[in-house]
């Protein structure tokens, strides 16, 4: 079967360009980059049945696109990583079907995309035609773990191609320059930022512009004809002058719930259709609406859609769900179908409505209420169990101007919601702690209130046992401090998401220095710090001492040690001012 995707290309037809004046890419470079790429991979073979390569890659949608075509033509499957995170990068890349790596930052794994393309790096011969790999199986994304963890789900090319060659024919987009403020690696920038202008003849930028002054310059510089972004991003582009965004014959939206304030606003400055795209990795794209004209969701072309009864569970039928997935898919979110059957009505997610104090409250509903106020610039809940066993209890996390009050937001809430509804931590922030998709990964809203990814409190401060002298022949006083790190110790946060450490500074300012002032008040200011070592990972649940030692002779130098057991993790020495030189 014939490679579909660059049927409406030329040899000179850009397929992506740099909107900051940089070089235009046109077909005939894609084909021999593609096929550069792909000569250094290695071939499939029996052993590897399922072979994968990982791509991370970040700031870079053409060289993310060579790579993901030159994959395919090796005769491999792709593995997307929903996020640059070190921990979720590290439990993709370690797979066991996972053959290769082709990536954009400096860590020293895999291949450098940036390194196989610069400009005097050696190249082949131009791809001369693309057929369609014999597998079926040509991806695997994982979903964002923003309500726990990451879960892997396969794509086929007839899932992939298909629903690209749908979304073509039903947005009619062909030859438009698309730029896009999301990741392609995230199923909704796969397909609209990367697989539907190859399919339709048209480009995309090479970047991810993020401010809404650079998104303006970049639809500006590109003539760009589609915009592929999130709600975050567009609400901050509201702040726009009138049509800076003119150009433009359509804004996609997608991964969250758009507010409609947002929506009015945009298609009234810059006149130009702002549609929703809903749908989830596990189903692809479902239903599309525009806030100016409907409220309900209309399925996409293909897709039917249906509602449990009993559960407002959203049921879908797609043929661009997974062939071993049992049909009709059933969905994390509810819904009500419209009275003529053609839409839906959408009513959250199953676990949004939590209950508190014996009443229901909507976690969406709460949110969209905080966002639609004029000084609010972002806003997200979540609920944890409430130890007063009062069922849950609401954290909101609010980013918006300087002059944004707690008393202002409670005053908003309380004009749709019961008092004792409330949430009972507001925290009022700079930004919240999205992904470059928009979506909010509940662990780290949760550390915005001093929360461990569980919901349960952190452990602030450590318990020490007193301090006991250590005797030996060599004269030096030595003190011992027992004590043990909680598995919810805040100073793990961080350091790193699926795999806690505790930081050499950290194990120096809480563990060394605290024991150290208890018996040596008469040192001033650390001067000195030589020989560190940070042998041994210290982790939640360790049992550790912190030895301190120093000659009567020499008042201004300490040794330490930190042990778990029998096993040195960490040592030094240190200098330190004494009062006699203050």
């Amino acid at each position: 079967m014939t490679f579909t995707l660059l049927a409406h290309h030329q040899s000179d037809t850009a397929v992506a360009m740099d909107h900051r004046g940089g070089q235009v890419m046109t077909l005939a470079d894609l084909l021999v980059d593609v096929g550069t790429v792909a000569a250094t991979l290695p071939e499939p073979d029996a052993a590897h049945p399922d072979s994968h390569v990982a791509l991370v890659i970040d700031s870079d949608r053409y060289q993310f696109a060579v790579a993901l075509l030159a994959s395919w033509m090796r005769g491999h499957a792709v593995a997307l990583p929903p996020n640059m995170r070190r921990d979720t990068v590290k439990s993709i890349v370690v797979r066991d079907d996972v053959v290769a790596v082709l990536h954009d930052t400096g860590a020293g794994i895999g291949q450098r995309m940036p390194d196989l393309l610069a400009p005097d790096a050696p190249r082949t011969a131009p791809v001369a035609g693309w057929a369609r790999p014999e597998r079926e199986h040509a991806a695997t994304l994982f979903t964002s773990g923003s309500t726990g963890t990451m879960q892997a789900w396969g794509k086929t090319f007839d899932q992939l191609l298909g629903e690209t060659a749908v979304l073509a024919e039903h947005f009619g987009v062909q030859g438009a320059t698309t730029v896009a403020t999301v990741p392609p690696a995230h199923l909704y920038g796969l397909l609209f930022s990367v697989l539907l202008p190859l399919a339709s003849g048209g480009a995309f930028v090479r970047g991810m512009p993020f401010a809404p002054a650079a998104i303006a310059a970049a639809v500006r510089e590109v003539a760009a004809g589609a915009l592929v972004s999130v709600p975050a991003h567009l609400r901050a582009c509201t702040s726009l002058d009138p049509g800076e965004l003119g150009g433009l014959t359509r804004i996609f939206t997608s991964t969250a719930p758009m507010p409609n304030a947002t929506a009015l606003a945009l298609i009234d400055a810059h006149r130009v259709p702002v549609l929703e795209v809903f749908g989830s990795t596990e189903t692809g794209g479902i239903a599309t609406r525009v806030q100016s004209e409907a409220t309900a969701w209309g399925p996409m072309p293909g897709i039917q859609v249906s509602v449990d009864p009993e559960t407002s569970r959203l049921l879908v039928d797609s043929p661009f769900l997974h062939p071993s997935v049992e049909r009709p898919y059933v969905s994390g979110d509810t819904a009500q179908m419209t009275e003529d059957g053609r839409g839906f009505v959408h009513r959250g997610r199953a676990d949004d409505v939590v209950k508190v104090g014996g009443r229901r409250v909507s976690l969406l509903a709460m949110a969209r209420t905080v966002t639609d106020m004029p000084t609010v610039d972002d806003a997200a809940t979540t609920a944890v169990p409430d130890p007063t066993g009062r069922g849950q209890k609401i954290l909101l996390a609010v980013a918006g101007s300087d002059d944004l009050s707690v008393e202002a937001i409670r005053e908003a809430l309380l004009a749709k919601f019961d008092a004792s509804s409330l949430p009972r931590s507001i925290r009022i922030v700079p930004r919240l702690p999205r992904e470059a998709n928009g979506k909010l990964v509940r662990s780290e809203m949760l550390r915005l209130f001093r929360l461990a990814p569980t919901g349960e409190a952190l452990v602030e401060s450590l318990s020490w046992s007193a301090p006991e002298s250590v005797s030996n022949d060599d004269g030096r006083q030595r003190r011992r401090f027992c004590s043990q790190l909680p598995e919810h110790y805040v100073m793990f946060q961080g350091h790193f998401p699926g795999y806690p450490v505790l930081a050499g500074a950290v194990q120096l300012n809480e563990l060394v220095l605290p024991c150290l002032e208890l018996v040596r008040p008469d040192l001033g200011m650390l001067c000195e710090l030589k020989g560190l070592k940070f042998t041994k990972r210290l982790a939640p649940g360790d049992a550790f001492e912190v030895m301190l030692s120093w000659t009567p002779e020499v008042q201004d130098r300490v040794d330490f040690e930190i042990r778990r057991g029998a096993t040195i993790c960490s040592a030094g020495k240190m200098r330190f001012q004494t009062a006699s030189q203050a």
